[in-house]
Order: C-alpha cells, then structure tokens, then sequence
C-alpha cells in the first residue's frame, strides 16, 4: 500500500493499522508506482499466455508456453525498468 508521491502519510499509517486487525498483512510501499507496474505485468502476461491456450491446465502442462510465458515477463521488466 502506499500513495503515488512516494510519501508515507498517516493516511496509510492507520489503514495499516486497520489491516492489522485481520489475518492480512500489509507493507507500506515507497514506490507505489513501480510496485502497481511489476505485479500488473505479471498479471496479464500470465493471464495472457493462459487465454492464449484457452484453459489453465493446457498453459501448466506445457513448458513451452511457460518458457514463452517467462520470456515475456523478462521482456517486460526490462520495458518497466526504462520507464523509471
């Protein structure tokens, strides 16, 4: 969790408080931004290679695609890694 600026506000603070009480643990990010880049990558191009084969055991039984799945993510990392 954490804001855009890079700041940690007390906004968060008691949020994490808040997430505190449950069974939930949660970790104030300085770079929120960059965070939200890295895991939507590995979303979608995992969602991606598994739509592409049409069922999630056809994608987990090939590694091929999975090799391919990889490679995609390596490629992508580098693209966020350019944007800052």
């Amino acid at each position: 969790m954490g804001e855009s600026s890079g700041q940690i506000i007390d906004r968060l603070i008691v949020l994490k408080a808040a997430f505190g009480c449950s069974s939930l643990r949660i970790r104030l990010q300085a770079d929120i931004t960059d965070w939200i880049r890295v895991h939507y990558l590995q979303h979608y191009v995992n969602a991606g290679a598994i739509l592409e084969v049409g069922t999630y055991d056809r994608f987990a039984h090939s590694p091929k695609r999975i090799a391919r799945m990889l490679k995609l993510t390596e490629k992508g990392f580098r693209y966020v890694l350019l944007l800052g």
